[in-house]
């Protein structure tokens, strides 16, 4: 070891010995090493190295500027998946980036990105996962896991020739010196990967206006807010954007590309710099940027100013969604009794959260769920097929949980609705059906679905009604309304709030009616014309087949805003390629917003959604990636053979990755 620390010491880096436990040392019964000094001057290796474990790079600016990104594969769900997603992700930002890097694999398995650059930050999370049901179950202590994270100024790494440490790629006496450019790439692909935000917590509200109900402007801006131009304000610029972040430049700074981004799926402003207002390694909030930015992180001052531009909602007669307690009414009344904190507490500990019920369709049930009392809303393109989804999803609620469904769909006939459910039910078209095949899904039908004329136009309040007398008649589980522009609007409430505090006003009931009568509403939305002309370009494209065609619309583009996203408990896109030979039958389910994750789901990746195939005859679904058919899970084989497209997924790309320049990367 003693020559080796020579060697990467004659090549301007500090290192120092280590034990098999990773902790500095310099024999293995021996106490741990004192290593700071090392972190701070470069000294020439000695006798400390003769009879050492293993040898550690210490990174920062000690070692010429030496940064590592430690990919912990142990960490990951599924092996191989997440270095996988890696290198995918850092091909987006450069495609060359990966065989400039020095790559060593670790014992575990896990790899290690080391390089050098004239920026060295100190160490960070960048990725990070929750916990699963059976890891909850095994340890209810370790609730995420880190998967990415960079070791810099004060931090080292356990380096090669370590026993079970390999060099695949590069040499530590030649390290490539990275751009800011190339730097910021290996750093946003890690977090473009995080599933656990970090979010600057604002601080609580001391007092509060008596005429301010349930949403304060903070929280109500923190919904809506549009911190981007917020930050454009304050001189940051936007200098590149691709399916996933804006890239920002911070004011005043040229010699670097950009120093922080803005995350599209959840409107979440990152930093990677400690030169700024933010605290790098942290999600800033709409509010949280406003704040900082516009009033020095005075929330008293930053909530006063937001609720002099509309943002909160105030007690004005209009906006009530539950009762105000009076001199008849005891308090008591109106809050949470104490025990209700102790049971979900005490559930929490043990891991008993109950869960949200299947799908029925594997991939999907990662992410999304149908839990009860939950607002949903739907959006997509017209004209994508996303009534015949939905109508599948309520058909597997019914079949799978025995759910019941009021149905308003007044662009739909209600034979077209009953037909659709039926076959879906039986996955077979009503044409062959046996005269029993046909009784028994007509029973079903009947049994779990109310459907609502088509003939009139109604309003919300008028939907809400109806689904309140159907419940005090026969329990029922959700509410489908289709779509939402076929609503007719109260016109006497429009012209008192207007248009965008009306929408508000809608969803805000819709959300209390959730939670009043324990029932779900599934609440179908179109995108606005606008999001049809965004169209997949080269670059950032997840197929050549796809570009010229519409890209899926963002959660803000259904008609009505971002308020809907924001109202909503579980929000998704319903996204297929019409018009593209190869994916027409495609649908792809983008879950963009999971409001309780602990009770199941999480968002999917933005180029990663859940894809299913209508099955032949239409009358159900393939999961393309679990190979089942989800209404009689038989696999997929025998039904491929009479489909005129092949419905097999793409032939996975080996482990190494291929540059644009034909060249691969060697692990």
């Amino acid at each position: 070891m003693k020559e080796i620390a020579l060697k990467y010491f004659n090549a301007g880096i500090s290192v120092i010995p280590v034990g098999s436990d990773k902790r500095p040392r310099i024999s293995e019964d021996a106490k741990d090493y004192k290593w700071k000094k090392h972190s701070e001057e470069l000294l020439q290796p000695n006798g400390q190295f003769d009879k050492a474990y293993g040898i550690a790079i210490v990174c920062g600016k000690v070692s010429g500027g030496i940064e590592c990104v430690d990919i912990d594969s142990k960490n990951e769900v599924i092996s191989g998946e997440l270095m996988k997603k890696y290198k995918e992700q850092i091909s987006l930002y450069d495609g060359k980036l990966l065989k400039k890097l020095l790559v060593e694999q670790s014992p575990s398995g896990g790899y290690h990105f080391v390089y050098r650059t004239n920026t060295p930050g100190q160490n960070m999370k960048l990725a990070s996962r929750h916990a699963t049901k059976e890891e909850l179950v095994s340890d209810k202590n370790q609730k995420t896991y880190c998967l990415i994270e960079t070791r810099g100024n004060g931090g080292y790494f356990v380096a090669d020739p370590t026993p079970g440490y390999k060099l695949l790629q590069g040499s530590f006496e030649s390290l490539p010196v990275l751009t800011d450019a190339e730097r910021m790439s290996l750093i946003q692909a890690a977090i473009d990967l995080n599933e656990v935000v970090v979010e600057v917590v604002l601080p609580a509200m001391k007092k509060t206006s008596k005429k301010e109900a349930g949403l304060s402007p903070l929280d109500d801006y923190n919904q809506r807010g549009d911190s981007l131009k917020v930050l454009e304000d304050a001189g940051w610029q936007v200098v590149k954007e691709n399916s996933v972040n804006y890239l920002l430049k911070r004011p005043g700074f040229n010699a670097s590309p950009y120093g922080g981004s803005y995350r599209k799926a959840d409107n979440l402003f990152y930093v990677f710099t400690s030169s700024t207002e933010f605290e790098p390694g942290k999600a800033y909030g709409p509010t949280s940027v406003y704040g900082i930015l516009k009033h020095n992180a005075d929330w008293s001052e930053t909530a006063r100013d937001l609720a002099l531009q509309g943002f909160g909602e105030r007690n004005d007669g209009v906006n009530d969604t539950v009762p105000t307690p009076t001199t008849k009414e005891p308090l008591k009344d109106f809050i949470v009794n104490g025990d209700v904190f102790d049971n979900y507490i005490q559930r929490a500990h043990e891991g008993g959260i109950e869960q949200g019920l299947s799908t029925g369709i594997p991939t999907l049930d990662k992410h999304y769920r149908f839990k009860r009392a939950n607002f949903n809303v739907f959006g997509g393109h017209d004209n994508v097929g996303k009534t015949i989804i939905l109508l599948y999803l309520l058909t597997q609620s019914a079949r799978l949980h025995n759910w019941r469904w009021l149905v308003v769909s007044t662009e739909n006939s209600p034979g077209f609705i009953f037909r659709t459910i039926m076959e879906f039910y039986l996955a077979k078209s009503i044409k062959i059906m046996t005269k029993e095949e046909t009784a028994k899904a007509t029973k079903f039908v009947k049994d779990h679905f109310v459907i609502v004329k088509s003939d009139t136009i109604y309003t919300f309040t008028d939907i809400l009604n109806m689904a309140e007398q159907v419940n005090k008649q026969q329990k029922i589980d959700g509410v489908f309304i289709d779509p939402y522009n076929a609503v007719d609007y109260d016109l006497k409430l429009l012209k008192q709030l207007g248009g965008h505090e009306y929408h508000y006003h809608v969803t805000s009931r819709f959300r209390a009616f959730c939670k009043q009568n324990d029932c779900c509403i599934y609440l179908n939305c179109h995108a606005v014309t606008e999001a049809l002309r965004r169209v997949w370009t080269k670059d950032g494209c997840p197929d050549k087949a796809l570009v010229g065609h519409p890209m899926p619309p963002k959660k803000a583009d259904v008609e009505g805003g971002g308020k809907f996203a924001n109202r909503a408990d579980d929000f998704v896109i319903i996204h297929r390629y019409t018009q593209c030979e190869d994916y027409y039958r495609t649908t792809e389910i983008h879950v963009v917003k999971v409001k309780e994750t602990e009770t199941g789901g999480r968002v999917t990746n933005l180029n990663s959604p859940v894809k299913i195939d209508m099955v032949p005859g239409n009358c159900g679904f393939i999961d393309i990636e679990a190979k089942i058919n989800c209404v009689t899970n038989e696999g997929i084989g025998s039904a491929m053979e009479k489909v005129k497209r092949l419905y097999e997924p793409k032939q996975e790309e080996p482990e190494e990755l291929f540059m644009d320049d034909g060249e691969k990367v060697p692990f």
